[in-house]
């Protein structure tokens, strides 16, 4: 499965320590997607604090991407927390 990595808002970067993790961030907010043997997950932090993302588990990375990354333009533009 070819990974889409640069977005409009965020652009994904592997992580070596971690097989099948992926990390983004702006100013304020952190996102991870990974995959913990049965789906992948998408977790979010505002300032070091976890946050709801409303959509958490898929069985395709790139929709959890596409779903942070419009949430990182939402709060980039003072949308959402």
């Amino acid at each position: 499965m070819s990974i889409r990595l640069s977005w409009p808002t965020l652009t994904w970067r592997p992580d070596h320590r971690a097989e099948h993790t992926y990390n983004a961030s702006t100013d304020t907010h952190a996102y991870t997607v990974d995959h913990d043997g049965t789906s992948w997950c998408l977790r979010a932090w505002h300032h070091g604090k976890p946050i709801s993302m409303g959509l958490n588990y898929s069985e395709n990375p790139v929709v959890l991407m596409q779903f942070a990354d419009e949430h990182a333009a939402q709060q980039k533009a003072g949308g959402v927390r």
